[in-house]
């Protein structure tokens, strides 16, 4: 940027204040991150620096730009679909990760959760068999979507599904109508509960 303000140095008197962009090194949780293009004033004589609130709004938009992009983040709007997609109270989320009782709820307002719980988050988030497997194991009732959860009948454009490999009584299913599906999935899930039990 490197723009000049018509004020004297508040330090030595004898300097102009000149805008320059520097790179921050930070530290967020165990991660050591570097902050690009962090906005301050530097006197031209005696380097003494200083923020205006401009300067500290812009600065901090890009900390927490940097905190959220780095490896393992979740957002707090992340935390909520976990909650809602399994029907959890904070508390029983708190249960089923391994966190303490109000700890879900502080992550719920933008504090930060370790990588290996965020990690865990993200698994239980994308394999509801994972999250099933923690609910039994922490004695937390969890709610799993269903098909119909997931899809309504009449806002699909298509009448079939491609599915990934599912495993259905040792048969495996390619692609189906919804019908097929559906009468594939309770079977399949009902084989998976005994296998679980």
């Amino acid at each position: 940027m490197n723009t000049s303000k018509r004020i004297a140095c508040k330090y030595c008197d004898a300097g102009r204040m000149v805008e320059v962009s520097v790179d921050e090194h930070i530290k967020s949780g165990r991660a050591k991150l570097v902050v690009k293009g962090i906005l301050q004033w530097q006197c031209d004589v005696c380097e003494s620096v200083m923020t205006d609130a401009q300067q500290y709004t812009h600065n901090e938009k890009l900390v927490r730009d940097a905190e959220n992009h780095k490896a393992g983040y979740i957002t707090p709007a992340m935390l909520r679909d976990f909650r809602e997609k399994y029907s959890l109270s904070q508390r029983e989320a708190g249960r089923l990760i391994g966190a303490g009782k109000g700890a879900f709820g502080k992550y719920e307002s933008g504090h930060h959760l370790s990588t290996p719980t965020a990690k865990l988050i993200r698994v239980a988030l994308a394999v509801p068999e994972a999250a099933r497997y923690l609910a039994v194991e922490e004695g937390v009732s969890i709610s799993l979507p269903t098909l119909d959860d997931m899809w309504d009948e009449n806002e699909r454009p298509f009448s079939k599904v491609t599915l990934m490999l599912l495993n259905s009584n040792d048969s495996f299913i390619e692609a189906a109508n919804m019908a097929e599906f559906r009468e594939s999935e309770s079977t399949w899930k009902t084989s998976r509960m005994m296998e679980c039990a």
